[in-house]
């Protein structure tokens, strides 16, 4: 595990270890990064330190244009989450988008929790400025797949009967924290669908496909979730 300093010797230690990055890299190569990027894709995902784009899919710098944030959000809202898209496609021809969650996420765990938020219709209040960025999770994401916590329920009862009823629900709270997050990522992708910038580049026959994946932190695994949307989504009936 990454050690505590003190704020000195952790500057110094950056600085140190930066020094040696620099030269296993070589000249050579920071000279042609410095010309230009070209990443293969742009990259959405949390800010949890554990999920470093580039350590899980083995990337070299400039391969990937990432944007990251408490929970992976792509709020249509947001100039930053825009701005970061709208940069990938139009001046960096990025054609691959992926929206990548993991499974454990503080910052849904924290919007979730009981303190917050009850499976009741009492209104909910937000009182941090995380619970202000997540807002949006509760409404769009939380609230609409209700019925979806009542089968996973009904299908522990029926599977797991000769578990105990702490067993069953812990069984119920792990499989509830998995599901939203995934329907979390699968929200996402179809968010990042909607901006013009992506259908402006469909309608002009460009291929840019979002793809939306779960990381594992526990296996160091990525789940693809089968939620692709590409040029075709805008034949969809509204």
């Amino acid at each position: 595990m990454f050690e505590q300093k003190e704020p000195e010797s952790m500057k110094l230690k950056f600085i140190e270890d930066n020094l040696n990055f620099a030269k296993l890299k070589g000249s050579e190569f920071f000279e042609q990064s410095a010309d230009e990027q070209k990443p293969n894709s742009l990259w959405i995902c949390c800010s949890d330190s554990r999920v470093s784009p580039e350590l899980i899919t083995q990337s070299d710098i400039g391969e990937i244009f990432v944007l990251r944030n408490v929970a992976n959000q792509f709020r249509l809202k947001d100039l930053g989450s825009l701005s970061a898209l709208e940069y990938a496609v139009n001046k960096l021809n990025v054609r691959h988008i992926f929206v990548c969650g993991h499974y454990g996420c503080g910052g849904v765990n924290h919007i979730i929790d009981p303190v917050y938020y009850a499976d009741s219709n009492k209104e909910y209040t937000p009182r941090t400025h995380i619970d202000k960025w997540l807002s949006n999770f509760i409404d769009d994401v939380y609230v609409p797949n209700r019925p979806e916590f009542s089968k996973i329920f009904d299908d522990i009862l029926k599977d797991y009967k000769d578990s105990t009823v702490d067993e069953r629900r812990d069984m119920y709270i792990q499989k509830k924290k998995d599901l939203l997050l995934e329907l979390n990522v699968k929200k996402q992708v179809s968010n990042i669908s909607k901006t013009d910038v992506v259908k402006n580049a469909w309608k002009d026959g460009i291929e840019i496909v979002i793809h939306g994946l779960m990381y594992d932190l526990k296996t160091g695994k990525l789940k693809d979730l089968d939620c692709d949307h590409d040029i075709n989504y805008l034949k969809r009936p509204w």
